[in-house]
């Protein structure tokens, strides 16, 4: 199963990562490393994580501080979000057009 990080994602890992380095780099090249190593297991583990509650083919994973929002689809994982634990899933999600069509009444 192919692993992607969604575009925006992406820019969202470096900003984290280099907010992370201002206390410590070491730590931020770490929390990188962690992000590439998840996706390496969500390829053969697809599953892992947690349903999110309301939404269909959405998960989450806590890494550290920070959550990862991933969507499984028939061949891929798209990992959609990767947020701080202390924000509210649901507003964030909410907001985030991904999400619309995956969203249960």
């Amino acid at each position: 199963m192919k692993v992607e990080l969604s575009p925006g994602e992406r820019d969202d890992l470096n900003k984290i990562a280099e907010e992370i380095a201002k206390d410590s780099p070491a730590a931020a090249e770490r929390f990188v490393a962690d992000i590439e190593r998840l996706a390496t297991t969500l390829r053969r583990f697809p599953d892992r994580g947690t349903s999110l509650e309301g939404w269909r083919d959405t998960r989450r994973l806590l890494l550290g501080k920070y959550l990862i929002l991933y969507k499984v689809g028939p061949a891929m994982v798209d990992i959609v979000r990767i947020i701080h634990s202390a924000r509210d899933i649901k507003t964030v999600v909410a907001g985030d057009e991904r999400f619309k069509s995956d969203r249960q009444e």
